[in-house]
């Protein structure tokens, strides 16, 4: 029978060590744990079904000093009343599970010009809906269903 000289051995252990492929024990704490990522599925489901209830962040009571006085009463109004329909635009992408949160985009949107919602999804994924995309998509929903 043939035996592996110690110093090869050795090396192999050294080397298993430094790599992380063998542990001294303990968890590894130069590195924080992170939660198991699921590959990536597109969602065909009805986009309806992946609006989470209460995903829209209204513009509603205190904290909006800045965004009531840029865009006025009536801004304001418009952008909530837009809100749900964002959301709705965003689940209609097959890159988006489920829709979790709605909400003006600042950096996007421009008073009197376009509101820009940012849309977050379950996965991770983010969407940029605009005051825009939502009327061209009921126009198209009203020419495709002849009204």
């Amino acid at each position: 029978m043939r035996s592996t000289p110690r110093s090869f051995c050795g090396i192999i252990v050294v080397t298993l060590v430094a790599t992380g492929v063998v542990g001294c024990g303990g968890p590894d704490v130069s590195s924080p744990p992170t939660a198991a990522v699921e590959p990536r599925q597109l969602s065909t489901a009805n986009p309806a079904d992946k609006v989470i209830p209460d995903s829209s962040f209204y513009v509603r009571g205190e904290g909006w000093e800045k965004t009531k006085a840029k865009w006025g009463e009536d801004g304001v109004a418009r952008i909530n009343e837009l809100m749900p329909k964002a959301a709705l635009k965003a689940a209609e992408s097959p890159e988006c599970d489920h829709v979790e949160i709605a909400g003006i985009s600042d950096q996007r949107s421009e008073p009197g010009v376009e509101i820009v919602y940012y849309v977050d999804c379950r996965n991770e994924h983010r969407e940029y809906v605009s005051e825009r995309d939502i009327a061209e998509s009921e126009n198209s929903l009203g020419a495709s269903s002849g009204g």
